[in-house]
């Protein structure tokens, strides 16, 4: 896909230092391409380009971040981008933003697009390995954004060592604290598949 390289070139040769607002509109650019189904196929079938969206995770202010990580979401309705994104280092990039989001909308992006490349196993390993137990917990610990947050606690313990980090990390404590303080339906159950 010729049109998408002059766009995604700059963003190869950035780092930290780079120009932020350059970031940005760039970053901002492709998510608005990516607007048409025609132009998702093709950037899917092109893994250089997720992994120039992947390092803007790395380089980019906090609104470059979150417009990768909807262009993320964007590009996972195809479910193969979410191999290629996992094996591109998305999940960890992903997994790092929900350290730090505070804006709801935005974590919403971060949050749905980790669920989304989590239902392949493969990612669901990867996200494990990479630590989103840990991070999850520490969220709905603080009481942020817990029915989302759940949804993929809830599809990650389905493997073994999900629940053995759930229990490591006084996991067990916090869904019973949950289940305590919720008044919400879904979360209350969501959290009682897990204990059981």
């Amino acid at each position: 896909m010729s049109w998408l390289r002059p766009w995604l070139s700059p963003l190869e040769l950035l780092d930290e230092d780079a120009d932020a607002e350059l970031q940005e509109d760039i970053i901002e650019i492709v998510f608005n391409i990516l607007t048409h189904d025609e132009n998702i196929e093709g950037f899917a079938n092109n893994p250089d380009a997720i992994s120039c969206v992947i390092k803007a995770f790395d380089t980019g202010n906090a609104k470059t971040k979150v417009t990768a990580a909807k262009i993320l979401f964007t590009l996972l309705t195809y479910n193969d981008n979410k191999l290629v994104i996992g094996d591109c280092g998305g999940l960890k990039s992903l997994i790092h933003i929900i350290k730090g989001e505070e804006d709801y909308s935005n974590m919403m992006y971060v949050v749905k697009a980790i669920f989304n490349m989590c239902m392949i196993k493969r990612n669901r390993l990867k996200a494990i390995d990479d630590g989103v137990v840990k991070v999850i917990l520490k969220k709905v610990s603080d009481g942020a954004y817990v029915y989302e947050l759940w949804a993929n606690l809830g599809m990650l313990s389905t493997h073994g060592k999900a629940l053995l980090q759930i229990i490591e990390l006084d996991g067990v404590c916090i869904l019973l604290h949950n289940v305590r303080d919720n008044n919400d339906k879904a979360s209350i159950e969501n959290t009682m598949t897990m204990l059981d």
